[in-house]
């Protein structure tokens, strides 16, 4: 009786030792593109996703050195961009929505962030932002200076390029207060990268708090010159005086719409 029971043991033994061999040299399968996802699940908008592809970069990307000013808290205010197609534009990251955003808030609002916020004041070591729809950000010097190099934004104006930069880390801010794309939250860092990796349909334009200023249009409404953006073919564009910003560089007429945002 015991050598039977001992024999069972032992075929049981012999069993697992298989299997395991047999799993363990089974191959584990590949990730494809661990790090860079192909699509990014937003934080829900109440808007139409539209996902924001990686535009080509036509042209060699040298940013020029990142020293940004104060803010200006006694701009003339309202005073629009001398140039609003070359004086910043995208650089090689996915960040067009908020790129299209800042261009045309610019042109509406005007160029100084300033215009475009409710308010903006110099503290201790930073600056504390009160947007147009009344959501707070606040960001130290060090914050300014990680968002202006994240954004990778170049251009020869040096003043509008400032000026963007600062946007754009008020954005990153919110992005990361919101826990944009759902890892935001994480650090500043973290909310740079979930701006710079692709976006949906005026996500920008609600980061920069401007809710109350968009709305729905038909395209004719931007043909015949009222400022906004349109999201088609997976990139994202300012429309300036009836025609596309690309590149820093005036496009031609809006075509083949996709999503279509006037500002008011």
């Amino acid at each position: 009786m015991v050598d039977t029971i001992q024999a069972v043991f032992n075929l049981v033994g012999m069993a697992v030792s298989f299997f395991r061999s047999f799993f363990s040299s089974t191959p584990k399968p590949t990730m494809v593109c661990p790090t860079k996802p192909s699509s990014v699940t937003p934080r829900p908008y109440p808007a139409n996703p539209f996902p924001d592809a990686y535009p080509v970069n036509p042209f060699p990307v040298n940013p020029s050195p990142v020293n940004p000013f104060p803010v200006p808290l006694r701009p003339t205010p309202g005073k629009k961009p001398d140039d609003i197609w070359g004086g910043f534009r995208q650089g090689p990251d996915g960040n067009c929505v908020t790129v299209s955003a800042i261009k045309a808030a610019m042109m509406k609002f005007g160029q100084k962030p300033t215009d475009i916020f409710k308010e903006v004041k110099k503290t201790g070591d930073g600056y504390a932002v009160i947007m147009r729809d009344g959501v707070e950000v606040k960001f130290s010097q060090a914050e300014l200076q990680m968002g202006s190099r994240g954004s990778q934004f170049i251009g020869p104006n040096r003043e509008m390029l400032e000026d963007a930069r600062f946007l754009f880390t008020a954005s990153a801010k919110r992005a990361q207060m919101e826990n944009n794309d759902g890892t935001a939250a994480r650090s500043f860092n973290q909310a740079i990268k979930t701006l710079n990796d692709g976006e949906y349909s005026r996500e920008g334009l609600l980061r920069l708090g401007l809710k109350n200023h968009i709305k729905t249009v038909p395209l004719s409404a931007l043909l015949n010159g009222m400022i906004g953006t349109i999201e088609r073919r997976g990139h994202s564009v300012a429309v300036i005086e009836g025609v596309e910003e690309l590149w820093g560089k005036r496009g031609g007429k809006p075509y083949q719409p996709g999503t279509i945002t006037g500002l008011v």
